[in-house]
């Protein structure tokens, strides 16, 4: 009835640290990244008791263990649901007539995107949210949202001017933004989390290229562009300056074995995002001048001068 697919998903540091998930295997600490992955968030209207969407997936161990360990058919799944079911990291349920896995904290864990598939999968009643909460109101700080959005003392190692100053020279504006204190709050969250000078320089260039000139222009602000929400999102985003120049890429290719003719595109990472610019399946290896034949029946891999 219910599908789990897997999609990408974000990893704090701070997770290495938590105490409670110390006292779990590992393989059930891995699992528990895995669950990440194919959990979905409810609808709008169904909030938990901490007024959040909550992250849920179809408890089916056989299904979990193949699509998170297809290599290591021997990982007792039950077991390390098991394992992570009493720490309170995670809540097996059934609603329904369907078991289910309901992640507590999947909204302090992940900053999802807001267009995000939402799930039909029945969440946990209330009883079971009030209990879960009564039983795990000693949870370590290590997974709080204070930790999970960490936040640095101001250092010189950190180049806030520089990071302004490309702002500011982006936004062509009269009146530039300056570094104040607000401001390197929220360059520390971003910076605690993993990202550095050209990440920042990155998402300028992208909202600049799409929302100079337009109604949502006043939002190029700091404020706006390194929210802890939002950030990762943008990182992930091509401006419509860098889908224009890619299509530009878009050229044909011969197969040296079958002869089959077929686009290729020199500088995507993802061939269903190739898919989306070409109208069809492309025979290309991304990022290299490495080509794959699309035909099943000949698949010959082959290198262009």
């Amino acid at each position: 009835m219910f599908e789990i697919r897997l999609k990408k998903r974000w990893l704090n540091p701070a997770f290495f640290q938590s105490e409670s998930l110390a006292k779990v295997s590992f393989q059930a600490r891995l699992l528990f990244q895995g669950l990440w992955c194919g959990a979905e968030q409810t609808k709008d209207n169904v909030l938990g008791l901490d007024g959040n969407t909550m992250g849920l997936i179809i408890d089916k161990p056989i299904i979990l263990g193949s699509l998170l360990f297809p290599y290591d058919n021997k990982v007792n799944i039950d077991k390390h649901l098991n394992e992570l079911n009493h720490i309170g990291s995670i809540v097996r349920y059934e609603a329904e007539g369907c078991r289910c896995i309901w992640i507590p904290r999947f909204r302090v864990l992940q900053p999802l995107h807001p267009n995000e598939k939402r799930t039909l999968i029945p969440p946990p009643s209330k009883e079971i949210q009030e209990k879960h909460a009564e039983q795990n109101s000693h949870i370590d700080q290590t997974e709080s949202p204070a930790k999970l959005k960490p936040e640095i003392e101001p250092t010189d190692d950190i180049p806030y001017q520089e990071i302004i100053d490309d702002l500011n020279k982006r936004r062509k504006a009269k009146k530039p933004f300056t570094v104040t204190d607000g401001v390197k709050k929220l360059i520390n969250g971003r910076w605690a989390e993993g990202f550095r000078l050209e990440d920042f320089i990155y998402v300028h260039s992208v909202k600049c290229d799409e929302w100079l000139g337009g109604k949502i222009e006043k939002f190029i602000r700091p404020i706006t562009l390194y929210n802890a929400n939002k950030f990762q999102s943008y990182i992930n985003e091509r401006s419509p300056k860098q889908i224009e120049n890619t299509e530009k890429f878009i050229k044909e290719a011969t197969c040296p074995k079958c002869e089959n003719v077929g686009p290729i595109i020199y500088d995507l990472d993802d061939m269903a995002e190739a898919k989306r610019f070409t109208g069809k399946d492309p025979i290309y290896k991304a990022g290299t001048v490495s080509m794959t034949c699309g035909v099943d029946t000949c698949r010959h891999y082959w290198l262009i001068s």
